[in-house]
């Protein structure tokens, strides 16, 4: 693996050029990756810390988004501590020119709590504009109907979709939508979520929280075309 220092200066110099930098034609690095980590646990008595081959990254604490930042294609061991104790941990294979979510969340079982990695897809589409919807609470499969939010018009049907699961990306034109979630076994709404899709962009929602306590939120993330443009269309 690559010796921690080195991937603190790659993510710092790649996370400003994605903040400043406007369309290029390929990758800073060909060799690199982006990462973005968030934290989905609600209610923790104090913010998680992030460690990277055991080096401290950063502390965040829920619905916070750190990165992107831009590494060095390899294998991570990736840490969340709380209070000085490890909670989550995994093995994270991040690949050239590829982009990647880490998200922190709940589950629906007696284990209470992972650590998911997804691949975004960032390839160019035709009108731009991309919308995923990734299942990360503690709750029930779900189905999800997708409204044009101005006409009420309905879109499509996607799911079901369980724990650690995604629908998307639909390609759509930029506007307003409503995501109509419901319980895939009694078809009840468990809610409605407002999506503003802005034009060129990639954006991921994530269901987050618990049904049962009443901290079920989402977390948006977006990938804007600039990082789109610097990722490379793959």
């Amino acid at each position: 693996m690559k010796a921690f220092r080195r991937i603190i200066l790659s993510g710092l110099a790649g996370l400003a050029l994605l903040t400043h930098a406007g369309p290029a034609p390929a990758i800073v690095n060909p060799g690199s990756a982006t990462l973005t980590v968030i934290h989905g646990i609600p209610n923790l008595p104090a913010p998680v810390d992030v460690f990277v081959d055991g080096s401290k990254l950063f502390d965040f604490d829920f619905a916070d988004q750190e990165g992107p930042l831009v590494l060095p294609a390899d294998d991570y061991f990736i840490e969340v501590k709380l209070l000085g104790t490890t909670v989550l941990s995994t093995t994270a294979t991040l690949q050239a020119g590829r982009d990647y979510t880490a998200i922190a969340h709940l589950v629906p079982h007696a284990d209470g709590i992972t650590l998911s990695l997804f691949e975004n897809d960032t390839r160019l589409f035709r009108r731009g504009s991309t919308l995923t919807v990734r299942h990360t609470a503690d709750a029930p499969e779900v189905n999800i109907d997708l409204l044009a939010t101005r006409r009420n018009i309905r879109i499509g049907t996607f799911g079901p979709l369980k724990n650690g699961g995604q629908v998307g990306p639909v390609n759509l034109p930029p506007a307003r939508y409503t995501a109509v979630v419901r319980d895939a076994a009694t078809n009840t709404v468990v809610a409605p979520v407002a999506v503003s899709l802005a034009p060129r962009t990639r954006q991921i929602v994530y269901a987050v929280g618990s049904l049962s306590n009443g901290t079920f939120t989402v977390i948006v993330q977006e990938i804007p075309f600039s990082q789109v443009i610097l990722l490379g269309n793959r």
